[in-house]
């Protein structure tokens, strides 16, 4: 059972609902106590949906079918066990190495693939899982929000990304939970009805407390990194910053949910994760397989250049073609009558429009207009060119790098209808995640320890670093100064 200060509180809102007839107040499914909250189960997972389309936008989600279907098979066993069970959840990998799960109002659920790399079993898994589904369950996004109204949401793509918790603060509320959780006693109540889950799936609920032991360890050597490195170390929030790893309550929690019952799935586990990128993913992209098919359905497949190197990329017409040269890119009609040049450029800190001017030496610049797209900010404009006639010229702003774009025609005049397709491409521009084809991804895979079986030995051949032993000691369970013993089955980073 929860605490008495849950029933404490649950028994005072009750009485200032009935005193104050709040249409807003209603029984939580499950804790069992009212709840005053400013949003309908409706609005709540309009709230949720809304954020997940926010991180679609930005967000690097692992394009692995196979793991995906993993993960969102366990979580669907513990959701049809939860309290909530009605609700339609949707489970995500996102393309991370940090370490962190969260979920959204609604049943939008989150794990980094960085955490899972550190785990040893399917229950492990299934422990973060239904502890954010418990987060759901029990509304602790909705009830924080109504606690704190007027705050800020769905500015979450960089606390996710970067797993600081300053950053989340700065951003807002869903943010903050997503970094930072949902306080010291909504994070129990969301590890006593995740070890309920557990185990009415078939899991053991002491993976709960094995997850603490892994990660409390993963904490340690992140704050020994990050004294090294003069830098400030970041941890997975909820159960695993807020318990040590004897406590008592959540011991309690756990034994109430049968500690020991249950499969681990170690087998299935390993299977499912062999192969998985360990580390930063230079093939990661924004957005979900599913969401690119339901936009493909909606909208005529357009063609698209990829620059890889240099992060951007460009939709063009039917008929066009590119030419990548050594300094520049050529995007030509068929006819060989319209022309885009593309370049790249520097700028130390000029604003966009007057760089625009400086660099085409321009005099007057037509049709001038700023462009916003995607997160890049640039400026527009045409100018007359004695020996090219009219061009339609553009430069695009990110960071220190300006792209620059011009065009040219075989004729004085600039027509309408050649301006359009130009500035289609101009604003049909976006950033990418650059991509290093020098350095392959590494991957996690299992192999067997014999005799000789050394991590120092086994982070020397993979190139990991100075410390590459110590982190081959946390993924397997040997932190921190363990060795494999012959006959073990170890993770490997190749």
């Amino acid at each position: 059972m929860l605490n008495t200060m849950y029933k404490k509180i649950g028994l005072g809102l009750a009485i200032s609902c009935g005193m104050l007839q709040l249409s807003s107040c209603s029984v939580n499914p499950a804790t069992g106590s009212a709840d005053v909250v400013f949003s309908s189960e409706a609005s709540e997972i309009k709230k949720g949906r809304e954020a997940h389309e926010k991180i679609l936008e930005s967000t690097p989600l692992y394009q692995d079918e196979k793991l995906n279907a993993y993960v969102n098979g366990i979580g669907q066993k513990l959701a049809a066990v939860s309290d909530r069970p009605d609700i339609e959840y949707q489970f995500f990998i996102v393309d991370s190495p940090q370490v962190n799960a969260f979920a959204l109002p609604g049943g939008y659920i989150y794990i980094n693939r960085g955490l899972i790399a550190f785990l040893e079993n399917e229950a492990q898994l299934a422990a973060i899982l239904g502890h954010e589904i418990a987060h759901v369950t029990a509304r602790h996004a909705i009830r924080q929000e109504s606690a704190k109204a007027g705050a800020k949401t769905l500015s979450i793509v960089s606390a996710i990304l970067t797993g600081s918790a300053e950053v989340g603060e700065a951003a807002g509320l869903y943010a903050t939970a997503a970094v930072s959780g949902y306080g010291r006693d909504m994070e129990l109540e969301a590890d006593g009805f995740g070890a309920k889950y557990l185990s009415a799936a078939g899991y053991p609920a002491k993976a709960m407390f094995e997850v603490i032991g892994i990660l409390k360890d993963h904490e340690v050597y992140q704050k020994r990194q990050a004294r090294a490195s003069g830098r400030k170390a970041v941890s997975y929030h909820g159960v695993f910053s807020t318990h040590p790893r004897s406590d008592k309550r959540l011991q309690k929690l756990i034994n109430t949910a049968n500690a020991d019952e249950g499969e681990s799935n170690t087998a299935e586990f390993r299977k499912a994760i062999n192969g998985m990128v360990f580390g930063n993913n230079s093939e990661a992209t924004v957005g979900s397989t599913a969401q690119a098919s339901a936009e493909s359905e909606e909208k005529p497949k357009e063609q698209r250049y990829r620059h890889s190197s240099l992060g951007f990329s460009f939709a063009y017409p039917d008929g066009w073609t590119v030419q990548q040269q050594s300094k520049k890119i050529e995007v030509k009609d068929e006819n060989g009558v319209s022309q885009l040049s593309i370049g790249l450029q520097r700028n130390k800190g000029q604003d966009i429009e007057g760089w625009l001017r400086q660099h085409f030496k321009v005099k007057l610049l037509r049709q001038s207009e700023p462009l916003y797209l995607k997160g890049l900010s640039g400026h527009s404009g045409i100018i007359d060119e004695a020996s090219k006639g009219q061009q339609r010229i553009a430069a695009i702003s990110r960071g220190s790098l300006v792209y620059t774009l011009s065009s040219a025609w075989q004729s004085p005049k600039l027509s309408a209808e050649q301006d359009k397709e130009v500035m289609d491409i101009i604003t049909s521009f976006r950033p990418e995640r650059r991509q290093r084809a020098s350095q392959p991804n590494k991957t996690l895979h299992f192999v067997k320890a014999n005799s000789r079986t050394r991590f120092d030995d086994l982070a020397r051949q993979a190139r990991l670093g100075r410390n590459g032993a110590d982190l081959l000691r946390i993924i397997n369970g040997y932190y921190p100064s363990g060795e494999p013993r012959p006959g073990d089955v170890i993770k490997i980073i190749q």
